[in-house]
């Protein structure tokens, strides 16, 4: 398994860890359909996912995201990885709300058998807490239950995936989590700051929606009505980085990646074509400085387009019937 070409520096995805960048794979679309509004979305077949983890493996990419509530994704991706050495797998649960105590250790153990049992492991590398929310990050009885899966030796690092940036430094200022998993996409200027945090507190971030779901592509063009600040917002910033709506991914990519805190950024696709235009863009190394200031003046989204958790209307969707596993 070659490693990736990269024209950045490899970095540690917790102090002491693996050096796992720069790019990484999310596995929702192995398991459920997942897509941009308005962009018909398809789920792959057993056959096909297992064929696309493999050619991933080929290109070099050693990091690989998934989840308990992606459908089917952790048994595709344990069928597919198959035990290889040099694989660094993150998995995530969800604690319930008001579970507290005993309750919470009983719950995310549940969760996390089920999830090595899956993926065919004894030991996952990252286990990270599914979209943690401020009131919960900190707690006591949370950060406990996570220490006593480390001291079984069930995971090797505890890790949290949010969307606040509150929730963000409630997880680094905690010194419970050495991964943090955050949206990083060049639409969002306060960003800078939770990057700097985590940065200089020695956690690893792994970057997710580099591409706002497919926003930052040419799909931004076929966006329904309600999201148009997004296409605008997408328009602007292909023109600040003097290309067009095909050349947004690479340049989404690089600026991610120039984030000095970022340890991998994922690619969420079952596409080869998607995944191999970012392992290039990747190569290409940063983006020149004139026009990472040019990005960083643009203004912010207006409303809340760019958060996908608004995205409240049904995506058209094509599902495999069917070899479900």
């Amino acid at each position: 398994m070659d490693r990736l070409v990269s024209g950045f520096e490899a970095r540690p995805l917790w102090p002491g860890g693996p050096s796992v960048g720069p790019i990484g794979l999310g596995t929702a679309e192995l398991g459920m359909v997942y897509g941009t509004p308005g962009t018909p979305a398809t789920r792959p077949s057993a056959r096909a996912a297992a064929k696309f983890v493999g050619a991933a493996l080929d290109r070099g990419v050693r990091f690989f995201d998934t989840a308990r509530g992606y459908g089917v994704a952790e048994a595709r991706l344990g069928r597919a990885i198959g035990g290889r050495d040099g694989v660094i797998v993150a998995t995530k649960a969800s604690v319930p709300p008001g579970m507290a105590g005993r309750s919470v250790e009983l719950s995310l153990e549940r969760s996390l058998r089920a999830s090595l049992r899956a993926l065919r492991i004894e030991t996952v590398d990252v286990f990270q807490l599914h979209s943690v929310g401020v009131e919960m990050i900190g707690r006591e009885d949370v950060m406990a239950a996570l220490d006593r899966l480390k001291e079984r030796g069930w995971i090797r690092m505890a890790g949290a995936t949010v969307y606040e940036a509150e929730a963000a430094r409630a997880a680094i200022t905690s010194g419970a989590y050495g991964v943090l998993q955050i949206a990083v996409h060049p639409l969002d200027p306060a960003l800078e700051g939770v990057l700097q945090d985590a940065s200089a507190s020695g956690i690893g971030v792994v970057a997710r929606s580099v591409l706002l779901r497919g926003s930052l592509t040419p799909r931004a063009a076929s966006l329904p009505v309600r999201l148009a600040p997004l296409r605008d917002a997408a328009y602007a910033l292909a023109a600040a980085a003097e290309t067009d709506l095909a050349g947004l991914p690479s340049v989404a990519y690089r600026w991610a990646l120039g984030r000095p805190a970022v340890a991998v950024a994922l690619v969420g696709t079952c596409d080869l074509g998607e995944l191999d235009a970012a392992i290039a863009a990747a190569a290409a190394g940063p983006l020149a400085p004139a026009i990472v200031r040019e990005i960083a003046s643009l203004p912010p989204v207006a409303g809340s387009s760019a958060d996908p958790r608004t995205w409240d209307a049904p995506v058209a969707s094509t599902v495999n019937v069917g070899d479900l596993q």
